[in-house]
């Protein structure tokens, strides 16, 4: 009785091992990502000012696989403002940045319903100024 239910016990495991082995594959995670939650916001966002998108965007934000980041005039990536790197962590984004000749600051953004919601703070300003935009991923 009890090798029985030993083996029963092995056979469910292994079959719940298999599932979630299966549910990964499918769903494209990576065991291996340097940050949680890195994927959802790498690509191009078209970036819009304020809290609604739609209309023409200002800007575009390109979120790179190794974690650096610019902002551009263009959706292809011409016309750079503005280059950093960035981490995740707990589904947020933040990470510093250069504006050639203007000076430093930082980006901070999370993605609400498949919206990106983007502070960009400016450093040269006194007190700091926060540009806050939104985004769609092209």
């Amino acid at each position: 009785m009890k090798k029985s239910m030993d083996l029963n016990c092995m056979v469910r495991l292994s079959a719940v091992l298999a599932l979630v082995g299966i549910l990964c594959i499918g769903t494209g995670c990576e065991l291996d990502r340097k940050s949680s939650g890195g994927n959802d916001f790498r690509g191009t966002w078209a970036l819009y000012q304020g809290s609604a998108v739609g209309g023409t965007p200002y800007w575009y934000v390109h979120f790179q696989p190794d974690e650096t980041f610019f902002i551009s005039n263009a959706a292809d990536g011409s016309g750079v403002r503005v280059s950093g790197t960035y981490t995740v962590s707990s589904g947020k984004l933040t990470g510093p940045f250069t504006n050639p000749g203007t000076g430093e600051g930082r980006v901070e953004a999370t993605i609400q319903e498949g919206i990106l919601k983007l502070d960009f703070i400016e450093y040269w300003h006194t007190p700091h100024k926060v540009i806050p935009f939104s985004g769609s991923k092209l």
